[in-house]
């Protein structure tokens, strides 16, 4: 057997299975990759649709709440306004990682097709252990620098949709309190 912490490739694995699991594991690598790129462009479109909404809403409760102190229209206008700087870092920090995801994705798959056309089993195993042992990857320095960013992206993401929601209850709030 050849061995190491967290996975087992097989000794007695035939160059046949090695190929197969290369081309196994990169289909696999490709379905997530291709849900992930769906799941990002969802959370995208949902980040332009707040912006506008934020955005919108800051315009058009100027009359509704003229009658209310500045201090009280800033509990709506403020968290409105911080949303949409939120949404704005939330895409930039997004199409970063959406970048380097990609590279790196490109990196694994390559190296997998390329894996399937060698005929060393010894190398198709030193070359694959690394791709397929969730530990390995997610200790080399690219992969914590793009958890790192997802991170970041993800607290922009959530902070504007607080935001919203803020600037919501502070409008409606105002308006209560305001009214004429």
């Amino acid at each position: 057997m050849i061995k190491d912490d967290t996975r087992t490739i097989p000794a007695d694995a035939t160059l046949s299975d090695l190929h197969r699991l290369c081309a196994t594991t990169a289909a696999a690598f490709r379905e997530g990759h291709y849900l992930a790129a769906g799941s990002r462009d969802q959370s995208d479109k949902n980040l332009v649709w707040l912006a506008g909404l934020m955005g919108a809403a800051i315009f058009s409760t100027q009359a509704l709440l003229a009658a209310a102190p500045l201090s009280a229209r800033l509990v709506a206008f403020v968290p409105w306004t911080l949303g949409i700087l939120s949404t704005m870092t939330s895409r930039l920090l997004g199409g970063e990682l959406q970048n380097r995801s990609d590279l790196q994705h490109f990196k694994r798959i390559s190296m997998l097709d390329l894996l399937q056309l060698e005929t060393d089993r010894a190398l198709i195993a030193k070359n694959l252990r690394p791709i397929i042992e969730v530990g390995t990857s997610a200790n080399d320095q690219q992969s914590k620098a793009i958890e790192q960013l997802l991170n970041a992206t993800n607290a922009a993401f959530y902070l504007a949709h607080v935001c919203f929601a803020i600037g919501v209850v502070g409008a409606v709030t105002t308006i209560i309190l305001w009214a004429k």
